[in-house]
């Protein structure tokens, strides 16, 4: 350790010159850094804490910068650091410095940092956001719905141009899987529109709001098809599969929730909601719970599951290959947000005791 007073060597940089000179620089016992020729004329003089270093890095020289410009340049490095220890506050480069010094640790390091950082994506941030979105108020989620329309109608939607008693017939069937899942008085709303780019397609809005497209409605040939997807659609909105996906995939909406302790909030970032819905739609997770709920509703109604399982075979991109040589950009079907497969078709045939319903390729 170099005691107070002595001096090291370096060279010294002036502002707007390029000419540098040999240099000395000595920190008195009180914090003074004094900076002066190898002849002994004074350049400049500072308190040590007023000095900008440059961080501590092997084999890297330490470069002040001293008020007005001047730099002073070493390659003593262990006695800059040993004035640092006396002199200086610890700080961000004390940090640096150590890790620097790990040397192999500091990979293992890293790996415990990004584990951590995984953890809290993975775990942490969705249940933050489950906690949150049980707690957001209904006037916010209605707020929500009415932003997530707008945008979903600017985005990709069209208006509906469904006859009289085919909205009529969903209308009934909307009723009736509210009913059976005890959601009556709840706020819950049908709305149709055209598909457009997503073409069949149907989405849960957090506020109670379904949006169903004519496409889908046409598609399906069976009430019980149609009562299975609304049943589906109504068990994202009572788990809050939506606001839970909004506020996992807006961590900064989520991170501002936290500190202002104010879940009403969230509704500023209503935003989000159409295009997540349009883009990736819910977790397999969410799917899979929505599932479940669809299936024990269809079987408690006395409905046949297997015609569920039908519409979604007929809407597999493999049943309507004309739907790629019509719009290659408007491949969006209602499986671009739900992920079906045959495991979940195989699921609800199996619940079927005798399926009602043809199959998607006896038509």
């Amino acid at each position: 350790m170099i005691p107070p007073g002595e001096a090291i060597g370096g060279w010294c940089f002036e502002d707007g010159r390029s000419r540098r000179v040999r240099a000395l620089l000595r920190v008195d016992p009180p914090g003074r850094a004094v900076l002066c020729e190898e002849n002994g004329a004074p350049i400049r003089e500072s308190e040590w804490r007023d000095l900008s270093w440059n961080a501590p890095l092997a084999r890297v020289p330490r470069r002040a910068l001293f008020p007005g410009g001047v730099v002073f340049e070493t390659t003593e490095v262990e006695a800059v650091a040993a004035w640092e220890a006396r002199f200086s506050r610890p700080g961000a480069w004390s940090w640096i410095a150590r890790l620097e010094r790990l040397g192999p640790h500091t990979l293992l390091f890293a790996l415990l940092a990004l584990a951590v950082v995984f953890s809290g994506a993975r775990w942490g941030v969705p249940a933050l956001a489950s906690y949150l979105a049980e707690r957001i108020p209904d006037e916010a989620r209605r707020q929500i719905d009415v932003e997530s329309v707008r945008g979903l109608d600017l985005l990709a939607l069209e208006p509906s141009d469904l006859e009289g008693s085919e909205f009529a017939r969903l209308q009934l069937l909307f009723d009736a899987a509210v009913a059976d899942a005890g959601g009556e008085g709840s706020g819950y709303r049908l709305l149709t529109r055209g598909g457009g780019g997503l073409g069949a397609n149907a989405l849960a809005l957090p506020g109670g709001s379904v949006v169903v497209t004519d496409e889908l409605v046409r598609l399906a040939d069976s009430d019980d098809a149609l009562y299975g997807v609304l049943a589906h659609e109504l068990a994202h909105v009572e788990r809050r599969h939506g606001l839970r996906a909004m506020l996992e995939a807006s961590f900064v909406a989520l991170a501002l929730v936290v500190a202002a302790g104010d879940a009403s909030q969230v509704a500023q970032f209503a935003l989000t909601l159409p295009t997540l819905l349009v883009t990736r739609g819910y977790s397999r997770g969410h799917e899979a719970e929505a599932d479940a709920d669809a299936l024990a509703q269809l079987l408690a109604s006395g409905r046949d599951p297997a015609c569920l399982a039908v519409l979604f075979e007929k809407m597999s991109p493999a049943a309507r290959p004309e739907a790629e040589d019509a719009d290659s950009s408007a491949l969006w079907t209602w499986l671009s947000t739900h992920p079906s497969s045959a495991e979940r078709s195989r699921k609800l045939r199996a619940a079927s005791s005798e399926s009602r319903c043809h199959d998607a390729g006896d038509r």
